[in-house]
């Protein structure tokens, strides 16, 4: 466990020395690994002037795309802890989650805000919003963040790695689903675990479908991170249509659940 590597002290470090290079690449876009250095920086520095700060909890709820990963870099950033939910959650999922979780921000599309907004009696403080206009709602919109609120900063939390980073909920199989606190440095003692396992080298090209609710595309992205790899993104499994996707990332690894191979393996 090195006590100094965390996601955030990771992205600097390769935007540092790879600049340039192709990180992620979702939903037609691809990002360098500056890109997403910088947007983390402009996102962390408006969620600051918003009042997010160390220790505010943050609920996600968004499909996989740049500003999911921008949205959960950028609340670890501050020190405050991203909680990450699926867009499909039903709407008593969500008021049980939100009682528990008491979120200073939520951070989603219009329409998944809206879900979350319908489901509840009393409102979250803070609606950031991922491609929704400026229609005067009640709402900052993401892209504003950094730019017309607040400004980029240069003083990220990094070395950090016992500090809270994540509370994940797990499915609620085995009774009332729980929050899962994870480390800011859980991440990236997951990502040298799997290097030294299964063999990561410099530069993979990986696909991961998982949504990034989900600890397997979030443990992607800190993997292909450390190896200054290049991370294709789905947005929606499709058995029939999973070879495709992994050979047109022409990816040296995907990532995968059980469930999955079976419903592969069945066409």
């Amino acid at each position: 466990f090195d006590a100094s590597r965390t996601p955030i002290s990771e992205l600097a470090a390769a935007a540092a020395d790879s600049p340039d290079a192709p990180f992620i690449t979702v939903g037609g876009r691809t990002v360098t690994f500056r890109e997403l250095d910088q947007r983390v920086s402009t996102a962390a520095g408006g969620l600051r002037a918003l009042g997010v700060g160390e220790g505010d909890r943050v609920l996600v709820v968004t499909p996989n795309c740049v500003e999911a990963v921008v949205a959960w870099l950028a609340v670890q950033a501050l020190g405050a802890i991203d909680a990450p939910i699926s867009v499909e959650a039903p709407g008593a999922f969500v008021r049980y989650l939100v009682n528990d979780l008491q979120p200073k921000a939520a951070i989603g599309t219009a329409a998944t805000l809206g879900a979350v907004a319908s489901a509840l009696t009393t409102q979250i403080e803070l609606s950031v919003v991922i491609g929704a206009p400026d229609d005067g709602g009640n709402h900052v919109r993401f892209d504003d963040l950094g730019v017309s609120v607040g400004e980029p900063i240069d003083d990220r939390m990094v070395g950090t790695a016992a500090l809270p980073g994540t509370i994940m909920y797990s499915s609620g199989t085995t009774g009332p689903s729980k929050g899962v606190v994870l480390s800011q440095g859980y991440y990236s003692s997951l990502a040298s675990a799997h290097v030294a396992i299964n063999g990561i080298e410099a530069g993979f090209r990986m696909y991961c479908v998982q949504p990034l609710c989900h600890v397997d595309a979030r443990s992607a992205v800190i993997d292909a991170l450390r190896v200054r790899g290049h991370l294709a993104l789905g947005t929606k499994f499709s058995a029939s249509r999973f070879w495709d996707e992994v050979e047109a990332h022409d990816a040296d690894l995907f990532f995968y659940v059980g469930t999955m191979v079976h419903l592969i393996f069945g066409q």
